[in-house]
């Protein structure tokens, strides 16, 4: 409260702040300024708001010292040059986000250890959903993270007795795939094309991966029931696509037609198909419109009701395929003059523990969390973006 009062008390007339009495306006005490109020709650952005100095507010002051060419300038007597410093500290202030900056990476690393102790020790692998049992899909969704996020699921990390993450899947493969159609044998080959060598997708725990998912093409195009929306068929589309197989042109033609106005039926559906379709350089603008247009206000997605991680994470995987970089400015929200982009959304909603809950059930969920890495480790295409680096987890 003091320290409130203090800047409250140094405001210059202008509206922003100075280093030192006599100094004069710059754009760095103002950003850092600009900062502390954001992490207080105050209103720095409204020009009729309480820190507004003749009808300027904070941010609209430190807005004027950005230059055309995107820096934030400094004035040393010589008049305004752009400068690094300034242009360092306006940049979170703008964003309306305080020090320390919330950190992707930090949070995957939160989410990895969450992962490790969802791991069940007696099979090595995973539940798909909290209290629903340790399964296949469950497992190659928990692979798919742990190696997007810079892991080895064939490690002793990964090795809570003395079954690893891909030997587990191994055994849970065969009765997940029989008797199913193409989707359940898609996310499995997508799980065991994750893994790596040794494994082969043609024949792993005895399956053929991509002949199962060719062998239930149907005359229409799917590789699997549509009743309930696309999304078992984007899924064995993406295990071809993961195991360097083609998908047919009936399948892809079948998926193109099955949008209404860019959308497929929901996040999880549209965020697969355009996962599949920038994959086969098909891009999408209309479905690029529609999500723009049902992203939420937190920077999220949703089934039904508030934004849901899971839903988020589907939606940013095709986002990414589509040569969108989800994090980026035109792909956050504004509220109270606070960027908030769908990781934002995310690391939000994670817990203490690292985990997620799914909105539908509480508890710490395998799905939402396995979402929530691949969203955390996606890598937007992108000449200047890196490799995300390996997360250590401690057992």
């Amino acid at each position: 409260k003091s320290a409130l009062e203090f800047l409250s008390e140094s405001q210059l007339s202008t509206g922003g702040w100075e280093y030192g009495q006599g100094f004069g306006e710059n754009a760095n005490s103002t950003a850092l300024a600009v900062q502390a109020l954001s992490a207080a709650g105050e209103n720095f952005y409204d020009d009729n708001g309480d820190w507004s100095m003749n009808g300027r507010a904070p941010l609209t002051v430190l807005l004027g010292w950005q230059n055309t060419t995107g820096a934030f300038q400094a004035d040393f007597g010589q008049g305004r040059q752009d400068n690094l410093m300034a242009t360092v500290q306006a940049i979170p202030a703008a964003a309306g986000k305080p020090y320390p900056l919330p950190s992707r990476r930090e949070a995957a690393r939160w989410a990895m250890q969450c992962l490790a102790d969802l791991q069940d020790p007696a099979s090595g692998g995973w539940e798909q959903f909290a209290g629903f049992g340790v399964n296949a899909a469950g497992t190659a969704r928990a692979i798919e993270a742990i190696t997007v996020a810079g892991g080895n699921p064939q490690s002793i990390t990964w090795t809570p007795g003395t079954v690893n993450a891909v030997e587990a899947l191994q055994k849970l493969a065969p009765d997940y795939v029989n008797g199913g159609r193409g989707g359940r044998a898609g996310i499995v080959a997508q799980g065991v094309a994750a893994a790596g060598a040794p494994y082969n997708v043609s024949d792993f725990a005895g399956l053929d991966l991509p002949a199962i998912i060719n062998d239930n093409l149907d005359t229409d195009g799917t590789y699997d029931d549509t009743s309930f929306g696309v999304l078992a068929h984007a899924e064995a589309m993406l295990g071809l696509l993961a195991s360097q197989q083609d998908v047919d042109s009936l399948a892809v033609d079948y998926l193109l037609n099955s949008q209404t106005a860019g959308d497929w039926g929901g996040p999880d559906g549209s965020g697969a198909a355009l996962n599949v379709l920038g994959r086969i350089d098909i891009m999408a603008p209309q479905a690029i419109a529609q999500l723009r247009a049902t992203q939420q206000n937190d920077g999220g997605w949703a089934y039904s009701g508030p934004s849901d991680p899971s839903a988020t994470s589907e939606i940013v995987q095709g986002l990414v395929q589509q040569r969108e970089n989800p994090f980026a400015p035109h792909w956050s929200q504004t509220g109270d003059a606070v960027l908030r982009s769908p990781a934002d959304f995310v690391m939000a909603r994670q817990q203490a523990n690292g985990c997620w809950e799914n909105q539908f059930a509480p508890g710490d969920d395998p799905f939402s969390t396995t979402d929530a890495i691949i969203l955390l480790a996606q890598r937007p295409v992108n000449p200047s973006s890196r490799a995300l680096l390996p997360i250590v987890v401690r057992r």
